[in-house]
């Protein structure tokens, strides 16, 4: 007979006093068999797990433990513990660490706090951040000033955040329109002054209102009310911040989901200049780092969703179509609800697939004959149904669509599907869903990592191409040769400057870019527009059409002139593809006219260089095809490649190509 396992409060008890006397490895055992009885460990439990394996000198441990805080835990306590044991951890002992950064935080308010938690919850993002943080009340002399020690510390990004007391705002006001536009130039004043002479990620909080209003409920309907003016800054900040590359933080929208009880705290304010509540800085810190990480390409992409009692109630196989619950009484109207959020998910340009253990004729039989079915088969760009490993299959997810795992979320009813994802694939995120499937449509709305950094015609035309790429392989499949294949497509190539009017979707392609990305260089839009502002700098982008469908802005190329003793040189600096249209030698074609731009700028040469990546190398023999000697290899693996301009005009591609002129 098994002995039955302790229950959780005995073990954690037992884990406390092996932690008290510093038996760390025994508390570490412990606390980890305490960790087995759920599927993703509470908050507090996790942060002494952290503190176990940290002092018993296993920092790698200790960070991998801190990670699920920032999604299991909302209390300020637990992310405020959790803060300090990653201080105490190098960043390269953290997991899965994609790039470091140095981000300055500028407040109206104490922001230390704030601050200590959003390294965490950047961290659980894959970004290190360094913090410098200027002195209390320093918000305009830090960022006006070009010689104050913000400017000298040269941030990579910088995350504004102010306060509605800041504001200023009296309770009415005679010329509101005046008023918050003086507001928004004030305050986005401080973007331009931070661009000057560099080219940071700026991140933009928006601001919350607390407390009452002398006028009661009839100020909702005054446009002079305070209230009233702060919606009105709010919403003119945020539309500055899209047209001017600025990241804007909806503060206003978190309070309300907190509720202002427990967003606001006047005695924090009071005793330490702290306006929001102990419980509000872990959502403001989990969301802005989400909003950072868009900036960088970071967000999720695509979402990976089970079918049975997730989509809708029931298990098609055994139920049959007619047996499932979709629609028609209360708990089917939660699943056709959640499905209604997922067609709006999709139309703003995250994927969907489908990867569920079915038979793919029943599973699809569902979405064909249902009548309350909201979603139909070409609304997933995947669809993957079969009896294999959930982990296998989301493998064939992402090679279907070209994209890395950690583009990928997985929603699934089951735990133990959920655990072997997060067992065999660490990149791809499984967020817990709600037991009751009435709560699936707000955990999705929730979801803090689909963020954009942008909304495009692209971005909305996202899903459709995706699908038509998936035609387009199947057509491959059955021509008789990769030129045949090529020829069939009718495929016709949109070439233009890189320019305001495009200058949002060139951003997101070099900034999401990763395979097909022969440098991975990543700029903001200040940064493009000051490279492309130097004299000799060429910057293209190139959009393809084929016989299935328009895939919009897929390449991006920026060329920039110099001299060399062999001559002028076009030296291409950034040369990448959207991977939905691999295989059609479109890069020909853009390397072809980068060519003839060089040739009319006087450069008889070109060069290039491949800088690897680990997920660049299918590019890594891309200009050896087209023709260029290798001239340099580095240390690193980066290669250099160069030759004649003028044999790469005539690309033997069956491509019509033609120049939108601005």
């Amino acid at each position: 007979m098994v002995a039955p396992r302790p229950a959780l409060a005995a073990l954690k008890e037992t884990g406390n006093r092996f932690l008290a006397a510093r038996r760390f490895d025994e508390a570490a055992s412990v606390y980890e068999e305490a960790a087995l009885l759920s599927e993703i460990p509470r908050g507090g439990l996790c942060v002494r797990l952290a503190r176990a394996h940290l002092e018993a000198g296993r920092p790698e441990e200790a960070a991998a433990w801190l990670m699920p805080v920032v999604d299991t835990a909302p209390s300020f306590r637990t992310w405020a513990s959790a803060a300090r044991i990653l201080d105490r951890c190098p960043p390269e002992t953290w997991p899965r660490v994609r790039r470091r950064l140095r981000v300055a935080l500028v407040g109206t308010w104490t922001t230390s706090a704030f601050g200590a938690m959003l390294r965490l919850a950047a961290a659980r993002l894959g970004l290190a951040l360094e913090i410098y943080e200027p002195d209390f009340g320093q918000y305009f002399n830090a960022t006006l000033d070009p010689g104050s020690a913000l400017h000298a510390w040269e941030p990579e990004a910088v995350v504004l955040a102010p306060d509605q007391r800041a504001l200023g705002l009296k309770p009415f006001s005679d010329a509101p329109e005046a008023d918050a536009e003086a507001a928004v130039a004030r305050w986005s004043a401080v973007w331009q002054a931070l661009r000057a002479r560099s080219a940071p990620i700026i991140i933009q909080h928006g601001f919350a209102t607390s407390g009452g209003d002398p006028l009661g409920h009839y100020a909702a309907g005054l446009a002079g009310a305070r209230r009233t003016i702060v919606a009105r800054v709010n919403r003119l900040l945020a539309e500055r911040a899209t047209t001017e590359d600025v990241g804007f933080l909806n503060v206003q929208a978190l309070a309300g989901r907190l509720g202002a009880e427990a967003w606001f705290d006047d005695r924090g304010w009071y005793m330490a200049k702290m306006p929001y509540g102990p419980d509000a800085l872990p959502l403001l810190a989990r969301h802005t780092a989400a909003v950072l990480a868009a900036r960088i390409g970071f967000s999720r992409r695509c979402l990976v969703l089970d079918l049975d009692n997730t989509l809708w109630g029931g298990v098609i196989g055994d139920d049959g179509v007619e047996g499932i619950t979709l629609g028609g009484n209360a708990i089917g109207e939660a699943y056709a609800d959640f499905q209604l959020a997922l067609k709006e998910l999709r139309g703003r340009g995250i994927l969907l697939a489908a990867c569920s253990k079915n038979d793919e004729a029943v599973a699809r039989a569902a979405f064909r004959e249902h009548p309350e079915m909201v979603l139909r088969e070409e609304d997933f760009a995947a669809f993957v149904v079969n009896w294999q490993p959930k982990s296998d299959n989301l493998r064939s997810v992402a090679a279907r669509l070209d994209l890395g795992l950690d583009s990928l979320a997985f929603f699934d009813d089951n735990p133990y599907e959920r655990a072997e994802v997060r067992r065999a694939l660490p990149e791809v995120d499984v967020p817990i869903l709600p037991e009751d499937p009435t709560g699936y449509r707000r955990a999705i709305e929730q979801y803090p990592y689909f963020e954009p950094s942008a909304f495009t015609a692209s971005d909305r035309a996202r899903a459709e191409q995706y699908r038509a790429r998936a035609e387009a392989l199947t057509l491959r499949a059955s021509a008789g040769s990769l030129a045949d294949y090529q020829a069939s497509l009718d495929m016709r190539a949109s070439f233009g400057r890189v320019d305001p009017l495009n200058m949002s979707r060139v951003v997101q392609l070099i900034n999401k870019t990763n395979q097909f990305n022969l440098t991975t260089r990543r700029r903001n839009a200040a940064e493009l527009e000051r490279l492309l502002g130097r004299p000799g700098a060429h910057g293209i982008w190139a959009r393809l059409r084929d016989r299935f469908a328009d895939h919009g802005l897929i390449a991006v190329a920026i060329g920039i002139e110099r001299d060399d003793p062999a001559g002028r040189v076009l030296e291409i600096d950034t040369l990448l593809m959207s991977c939905r249209v691999l295989g059609r030698g479109v890069e020909d074609a853009v390397v072809g006219e980068l060519a003839r731009i060089a040739l009319a700028a006087g450069c008889s040469r070109i060069e290039g260089v491949h800088v690897p990546t680990g997920r660049n190398g299918m590019v890594a023999e891309l200009y050896a095809r087209l023709g260029l000697a290798e001239i340099e290899r580095a240390p690193d693996g980066t290669v250099r490649w160069a030759g004649p301009a003028e044999p790469l005009t005539r690309p033997e591609v069956p491509i019509e190509i033609n120049w939108t002129e601005a």
